[in-house]
């Protein structure tokens, strides 16, 4: 399982980080962007990591496996915010399998034959 914790906008393909080469996500993942995993949403700081509770909620509502063993690749631009995602979903919700995807969009983006979902959610692909 692939997840995503860009914003939505760069997600959806309506905007992208200025070192990625491409518009969009890479398809059939999942989405939580890192900034609602903290209290600050949007702002980013000053942050403090939501409860607990908060965090299961928002899982389950993004759709992340309920077993703890399945691997989880996070990823975002540049692997600044992947860090969040890998903490929360190991330290605080005990997924065992999780790993950062180090080269993200950047590395992902940059090989035009990988294809890449624009306009969606991932189901679309460009």
């Amino acid at each position: 399982t692939f997840l995503d914790v860009r914003n939505s906008d760069q997600h959806f393909g309506f905007a992208k980080s200025g070192e990625v080469k491409r518009f969009g996500h890479i398809p059939g993942l999942l989405t939580w962007p890192a900034d609602y995993m903290t209290n600050a949403g949007i702002n980013r700081a000053p942050a403090v990591i939501k409860s607990k509770e908060d965090l299961t909620t928002m899982a389950k509502g993004v759709g992340l496996p309920t077993d703890k063993n399945t691997r989880i690749i996070v990823y975002c631009n540049s692997s600044q915010f992947a860090g969040m995602g890998f903490f929360v979903l190991h330290e605080r919700l005990g997924y065992k399998n999780v790993s950062v995807f180090d080269g993200s969009m950047i590395e992902y983006a940059a090989n035009e034959n990988l294809p890449i979902a624009v306009y969606s959610w991932g189901f679309i692909t460009k």
